[in-house]
């Protein structure tokens, strides 16, 4: 019995550390003023993407920290649902993502460097479009903040992109 609780720790550090993302080649990039963070790969594949939201606590029963933080967390969902309906379809998602401070590989003039970055701008919005439900349904509670001086709660939700092969990594192990 210890074996396999041994194995299963094992297995759920060896998911989360098949999980990670290079640094070095992903671009975020900061929506609705700071309210939806997503990251791209150089490629423009979504790799993640975050939603804050804050919910002020309105009264001191026991309580009303878990109903502010629960108000919280539906507001930052409804974020990410607005956000992939509407703002992934819009003219100025492009141009920001475009215009973000992301790398180009190319260093054969600037009008290529742009046509490079239109490209992982349509990839990402292509990218969002076809993860969409899963994005939706695939958020998580990333942390919750309590702020006692402003009396508020400030949630994030987030969504990862899922490792193909992390399954597959433990499953190959465990055998």
């Amino acid at each position: 019995m210890r074996n396999v609780t041994l194995i299963l720790i094992f297995g759920v550090g060896l998911l989360s550390g098949c999980a990670t993302v290079d640094l070095k080649k992903e671009s975020r990039i900061e929506l609705n003023g700071g309210a939806i963070t997503i990251s791209y790969s150089k490629d423009g594949e979504f790799l993640s993407l975050e939603s804050r939201a804050i919910a002020k606590v309105t009264n001191s029963l026991p309580n009303a920290r878990d109903e502010a933080a629960t108000i919280a967390t539906l507001k930052a969902r409804r974020q990410i649902v607005e956000f992939l309906k509407t703002d992934v379809e819009s003219e100025q998602f492009l141009k920001t993502v475009t215009n973000s401070d992301q790398k180009s590989d190319d260093s054969d003039g600037l009008a290529k460097a742009k046509s490079v970055k239109a490209d992982i701008s349509y990839t990402l919005r292509e990218s969002l479009r076809q993860r969409s439900s899963g994005v939706i349904q695939g958020s998580y509670v990333i942390s919750e903040k309590y702020d006692p001086s402003a009396n508020v709660i400030t949630v994030m939700v987030g969504v990862r992109k899922p490792e193909k092969n992390a399954l597959a990594q433990l499953r190959n192990y465990l055998q």
